[in-house]
């Protein structure tokens, strides 16, 4: 578990202030919360591979369902039901946005979306 109480900073009004080891001091109740904080980012990463090896598992067994069908389109189990289709879809369609932006710079600047700014949370 990484520790992270070294990089907390105080709030000017903190209360219960307890020194670290290093120059930085933190409230007593953040150090409570950085190990919850700390301990909920270690069940995040370890769900986070669980999730993968499912992903993983689960696309190799619809993988597997693809080969087995082949050519047919839907099946059908032994009550008449349908179970599954494998059909082809049309292809979606996009605008080229480089080429648009190379060779029309003045009508990709008058078309542009620009989203609002997020946060990602990136676990290590």
């Amino acid at each position: 578990m990484k520790d992270i109480t070294n990089t907390m900073r105080a709030p000017t009004n903190a209360t219960n202030i307890v020194k670290l080891n290093t120059n930085i001091t933190v409230p007593a109740s953040a150090m409570l919360a950085t190990d919850m904080l700390a301990s909920l980012i270690d069940t995040a990463i370890e769900m986070d591979k669980q999730i993968k090896a499912q992903e993983a598992a689960h696309k190799a067994i619809r993988d597997k369902i693809k080969v087995i069908i082949g050519d047919f389109e839907t099946v059908i189990d032994k009550f008449g039901k349908r179970i599954a289709t494998y059909n082809w879809i049309k292809g979606t369609e996009s605008v080229d946005r480089d080429a648009l932006r190379t060779h029309f710079a003045d009508v990709y600047e008058v078309v542009k979306k620009v989203g609002a700014p997020t946060r990602r949370l990136e676990l290590k």
